[in-house]
């Protein structure tokens, strides 16, 4: 199901660690995230991606980083 505006806006501030994208290195960060006991959440818009965090458990939303007003609701 998508996400609404509003869980997404309620999401991105219940974590104080947002990662845009998982592959090309994000993948190491979270294991660090994770080490350090960080809460995070990965914005990510690969459908693929999508499935493999659900997969292992990670909270995701899905989004681009270049929408205009995702990034609006993340500097909120």
């Amino acid at each position: 199901r998508k996400v609404t505006r509003v869980e997404q806006h309620a999401a991105i501030n219940t974590y104080p660690i947002v990662m845009f994208g998982y592959n090309k290195g994000g993948h190491e960060f979270l294991k660090t995230f994770k080490n350090m006991g960080k809460k995070f959440v990965v914005v990510e818009y690969d459908p693929d991606v999508i499935d493999a965090l659900e997969q292992q458990q990670i909270a995701y939303l899905y989004g681009d980083a270049v929408d205009p007003e995702l990034l609006e609701e993340v500097l909120k």
